[in-house]
């Protein structure tokens, strides 16, 4: 994982140096759909402030949740038709039914940022056959507070590292 973060980072640093500044936001962006950290290390790469970096983040996961909400049971079976059949009780499926079970739309939404992608958390949601709606509205709440959390972190993390040199 380490090595994937350093990797985006370079990625988003070359980014803005060959091209214009706006993209490296679109870059953020995209990022954070796939995995929502990825926008937070592409907005502390790029120097972003805390609220560039929320709000980039926020919107990637946000337009992943939000395309998945619409073709999220097709794009499930074409990913179960182009995999090799796995057991169904696996202790990742466990561990998911658990959390379902326990919290329902709110434990998965809670939980996406930091466990799930946006892309597996929406899924996982479609899959238990929620509303689009419900999952639009859970997984807003859920991407708004941890974005303005973890952005705070990281430009926590970079002031520290300004202030002790290193």
């Amino acid at each position: 994982m380490l090595n994937l973060s350093v990797m985006v980072i370079k990625m988003g640093f070359l980014f803005v140096n060959s091209s214009h500044p706006l993209y490296s936001y679109v870059l953020a962006t995209l990022l954070s759909g796939i995995k929502f950290v990825f926008g937070l290390l592409t907005g502390l790469a790029n120097g972003f402030e805390w609220w560039q970096t929320a709000l980039c983040t926020f919107s990637g996961m946000m337009l992943s949740v939000v395309i998945l909400s619409f073709v999220g049971e097709k794009a499930r079976a074409y990913w179960k038709k182009r995999q090799k059949p796995k057991p169904l009780f696996t202790k990742s499926n466990r561990r998911i039914v658990s959390i379902w079970k326990k919290y329902g739309l709110y434990g998965v939404a809670f939980l996406t940022p930091l466990l799930f992608t946006p892309i597996g958390g929406t899924l996982i949601a479609v899959s238990f056959g929620e509303h689009k709606a419900k999952i639009i509205v859970y997984m807003a709440i859920s991407a708004a507070f941890w974005a303005i959390i973890v952005s705070q972190f990281g430009e926590a993390i970079m002031s520290l590292k300004h202030y002790l040199h290193f």
